[in-house]
């Protein structure tokens, strides 16, 4: 199943820039700069000139003579600033002619140029707290940081610019912004935030009837959709390609066509029928051909990229794998040459950015030192004036003194007394923690016998293996099986609300509450188990005073048949499905909550995902223990994508071997860092 490897990051540029002939400009330009006019006004006129000419040269693409002019702008900048006192006209000068300059450095991919000089830009507005150009900025710079994969340096300059643009009340701002955390949150694998961000911000172009931002967040929303509701995904992408009306987003170009392309090649591989798969390989192969012309038009290399690995899926899926190889290659020569050399410079820039400002506050801070040395110094002159009379009145101050040495020694014996009955205190609270060890460890030994070991799943499923290691001394996560007379197998994993001894209370009555539903009321319905589940586990526990459950509890249920047919109900958890091809099949869970289970209806539709037994099928269950371990080089999630490659990779090995490369992946990411959460997953074959 191909994944959508691209997120739609709306940037806007924030200028308001006057529709003109880019050409006519240039030939004005040309004019007035051959009439050789001296003076304030004339370069100011030739400034405004050459920075009109370098915006529109760069809303047609026109890269080179948009910063040809750009630096035509620049020393004209500088010569006014040579004469010229209106310090807020050379400062809105500036402001434009730099912004210009990142935006066609950022439109020709030089990310590295285009960071360094927003970093310098974000200094000087500093000084002066214009929220909409501190908003454009930081955006700018978050946006730089999306382009490096750097997505936790992204987020934090995305959220610092969101600030900023609540500032200024600017509706179409702030849907801009909403549209940008979209984007971060949705590549951090933050879904829940990423939609209600896109929603935000449909919301705030709907209110404007700004149909570039209502374009931007449809395309968000069928990005977001392919995994839940293909058809839905297919909606919103043609809704965002009606709006644009033809026109190409040079900031985002041909994304409506990407996002139907990798719909259809999607339906294209669940069609059984020949001829609509056919007909869906046609439609997607239509698309990405659009793909490829506007990234040779524009000269858009990460275009192309999407372009040629949509090729090389194509041609792998009609069986054609020698073109898919050589399709392949040719997107691996974009990948490798796309963002070559930028991960260095971008960080030197917010090095440099961070040592400017430890320099200004290091130097404020000597300044108040110098002020309270001279507090200091002015003190000691009256102190030294005293000092004098001081003298004169030792002889009758020794009594006192006297007086007082005595006072510090009754006040020395309560102090020695007071630390004494501090050490007995702490004494008290180590026996205390070591009772409350002891008694979790007793509870890991009752949660332990209710949970099964690896040796019963085998009795089972003889081919089947599972993980289980609790983030402390017991879990909030818990698995059960268990096969009814009939022969028909039950196997369920659950990952409740936090972890330690909270998340270890509700599996305990978790585990309780299935016991009774299946050993005892014999219950072999897939979705009567749930349903029943859910009852049970709402009717244990009580709501708060607003009407709602704080706890949750998310879930996966197979049942499998004696004629070894599978039946799937997930709620929150997902199912994965690999054959020994290395075709991982993810199939999402039915019901998506805050909540898990407790937010079920008595009489909830649920319909089960079935599966008809095929020969070396395995089957995975997993917590998001694994996926949201933080690790590796930058401290990042492991996420689902690299859990996802692994099974790839050992897709022919034997359950056993692959349950020790998940290990060994997970170990490796985790590292010296503490384990996240609760960790637990099954894996099976029929």
């Amino acid at each position: 199943m191909v994944k959508p490897y691209f997120i739609y990051l709306f940037v806007f540029l924030l200028q308001t820039i006057q529709a003109h002939n880019p050409d006519s400009l240039a030939l004005e330009h040309k004019r007035q700069y051959e009439l050789k006019r001296e003076g304030l006004g004339a370069d100011t006129l030739m400034f405004n000139l050459s920075a009109k000419a370098s915006k529109a040269f760069l809303e047609e693409n026109k890269i080179a003579k948009a910063l040809h002019y750009n630096k035509i702008q620049n020393l004209y900048y500088l010569k006014i600033k040579q004469y010229s006192k209106d310090s807020i006209y050379l400062r809105n000068a500036n402001y434009n002619t730099v912004l210009n300059r990142i935006y066609i450095l950022e439109r020709n991919e030089n990310y590295n140029d285009a960071l360094a000089l927003s970093f310098a830009l974000l200094k000087e507005e500093e000084k002066h707290g214009d929220h909409r150009r501190l908003a454009v900025i930081l955006n700018e710079i978050a946006f730089i940081y999306y382009s490096f994969n750097n997505y936790e340096q992204s987020l934090t300059f995305y959220s610092r610019g969101h600030k900023e643009t609540e500032q200024t009340g600017d509706t179409l701002l702030i849907g801009a912004s909403y549209l940008n955390l979209y984007g971060i949150h949705s590549a951090l694998g933050d879904n829940k935030s990423a939609i209600a961000y896109c929603l935000s911000a449909a919301g705030c172009f709907k209110k404007i009837n700004h149909n570039n931002g209502l374009r931007a967040a449809y395309a968000n929303l069928a990005i977001y959709y392919q995994n839940i509701n293909i058809d839905q995904s297919l909606s919103y992408a043609r809704m965002a390609k009606d709006l644009s009306g033809g026109i190409v987003d040079l900031d985002n170009p041909a994304l409506e066509d990407i996002i139907m392309a990798e719909i259809y090649l999607k339906k294209a591989q669940s069609e059984k029928s020949p001829a609509q798969k056919n007909k869906y390989l046609d439609l997607s192969y239509a698309q990405y051909k659009n793909v490829e012309h506007v990234g040779k038009i524009y000269n858009k290399r990460a275009v192309l990229k999407r372009a040629n690995f949509g090729f090389s899926e194509l041609e792998r899926i009609k069986g054609n794998y020698k073109g898919a190889y050589d399709y392949y290659l040719i997107y691996d020569k974009y990948n490798d040459t796309l963002l070559n050399g930028t991960s260095l410079s971008g960080a030197n820039s917010i090095l440099k950015y961070e040592f400017d400002k430890k320099t200004l506050e290091q130097k404020q801070l000597m300044h108040q030192k110098e002020k309270e040395k001279t507090k200091d110094l002015e003190k000691q002159k009256i102190f030294k004036n005293f000092f004098i009379l001081g003298f004169v009145l030792v002889t009758t101050g020794a009594f006192f003194i006297y007086k007082a040495l005595r006072q510090k020694k009754r006040a020395m014996k309560i102090i020695v007394d007071q630390k004494l009955n501090a050490e007995k205190q702490a004494l008290i609270i180590e026996q205390k923690q070591q009772q409350l060890i002891d008694g979790m460890n007793y509870a890991q030994n009752i949660q332990r016998s209710l949970i099964k070991d690896e040796a019963d799943f085998k009795n089972i499923l003889p081919d089947s293996v599972l993980y289980f290691k609790p983030k402390d001394i017991i879990s909030g996560d818990f698995y059960w099986f268990h096969k009814l007379e009939d022969g028909t197998v039950v196997v369920l994993l659950a990952d409740c609300t936090g972890h330690g001894v909270p998340g270890a209370l509700l599996s305990m009555i978790g585990i309780s509450i299935i016991n009774e539903i299946v050993l005892y009321k014999k219950t072999a319905d897939i979705k009567q188990i749930l349903l029943s589940f859910s009852n049970n586990l709402k009717t244990a526990f009580k709501k708060n005073d607003d009407g709602f459950y704080t706890d949750g509890m998310e879930i996966s249920i197979c049942c499998i048949l004696p004629n070894k047919e599978l039946h799937f109900i997930g709620v929150n958890q997902a199912l994965y499905v690999l054959n020994n091809n290395g075709e991982l099949n993810k199939i999402e869970p039915q019901i998506n909550s805050i909540n898990g289970v407790f937010d079920l209806l008595p009489n909830e539709i649920i319909t089960p995902e079935i599966i008809p037994y095929q020969k070396d099928l395995t089957f995975f269950l997993f917590s998001d223990g694994i996926s949201d371990q933080f690790g590796g080089p930058q401290n990042k999630k492991f996420l689902s994508g690299r859990l996802e490659q692994c099974l790839k990779t050992n897709a022919s090995e034997e359950t056993s071997v692959i349950k020790k490369q998940i290990i060994s992946s997970f170990e490796g990411w985790r590292g010296r860092l503490k384990q996240t959460d609760d960790v637990t997953f099954l894996a099976f074959k029929l």
